[in-house]
């Protein structure tokens, strides 16, 4: 069980800043079922200029965004003169919790962080360890434990199923809404990698396969989630010798993920008829 009071006894005024619309309506469901609202903007640029308008207790930061990224958004935050800008508590939203990511987002002035896919336990405990801003306020510490390994099946349906446990009875149309907005995203996205990696464009291939990943495994396909993060691992260290067999990987999961879906789409149409 989760604490569905915490935004009634703890208010907090949020940000998010995530660029996938996926992990938006995720984030903002969860949020919605715990008694909070959140103000979306969709990169570290969009972040500076929302903390310019008004200011926020919390930001809950996408680390790998456009434009400006969200290591790069919390430094220019806290550079920041006290008295030109009140100071959030910045958890980190990511993906990334490998040895040696929590130093980094210490070093960057975040507070905090919760893994991809998110799970709503992990973030009412990093909002409960958040204040409203003070000038006695202190930083949350970071949380260091380490990420729970799930070994998944093609698609691992207990993610869904506790996402919509979140949302309760009343609302049977957003898991559904999500799951269709993936597979539209998807064919798209792998379009954009197979072009990017005909053109040896490393930097699109990271930005699309991050974006794939985090959208695979907030719907439960963990596995090619993985083979995503696979791919997104080795363009960043510039190597794309590998890259075509990866991408056929990528394509044979994602097409045995697309499947799985498309019949939890249908049965879970059929279940809402017969209620």
């Amino acid at each position: 069980m989760f604490d569905d009071q915490i935004g009634q006894r703890h208010p907090l005024r949020l940000l998010l800043a995530e660029d996938n619309i996926v992990n938006q309506k995720v984030a903002l469901s969860m949020l919605k079922r715990l008694g909070y609202r959140a103000d979306v903007v969709a990169n570290g640029l969009e972040v500076l200029e929302a903390l310019k308008r008004q200011s926020y207790d919390v930001v809950l930061m996408d680390v790998n965004m456009p434009e400006l990224d969200g290591l790069e958004a919390t430094r220019r935050i806290r550079q920041q003169e006290a008295s030109a800008m009140a100071q959030p508590t910045i958890i980190a939203m990511t993906a990334n919790v490998l040895q040696g990511d929590r130093e980094t987002y210490l070093a960057a002035g975040m507070d905090d962080y919760v893994s991809k896919p998110v799970r709503v336990n992990e973030l009412v405990k990093a909002l409960k360890r958040c204040s409203p801003i003070s000038p006695q306020a202190a930083s949350a510490t970071m949380n260091s434990q380490n990420p729970v390994s799930i070994e998944p099946a093609v698609v691992d349906l207990t993610v869904l199923e506790e996402f919509q446990a979140i949302l309760g009875e009343e609302d049977l149309e957003t898991v559904p809404e999500l799951v269709r907005i993936f597979l539209e995203d998807s064919s798209n996205l792998l379009a954009e990698i197979q072009s990017a990696i005909s053109d040896a464009d490393a930097k699109t291939i990271e930005r699309a396969t991050h974006t794939f990943k985090s959208s695979a495994r907030h719907l439960g396909a963990i596995e090619l989630g993985k083979l995503c993060e696979a791919l997104e691992t080795v363009t960043k260290a510039g190597t794309l010798d590998q890259a075509p067999e990866q991408v056929a990987e990528i394509v044979a999961e994602y097409d045995r993920v697309k499947i799985e879906l498309e019949a939890e789409l249908q049965k879970r149409r059929t279940l809402n008829l017969a209620l």
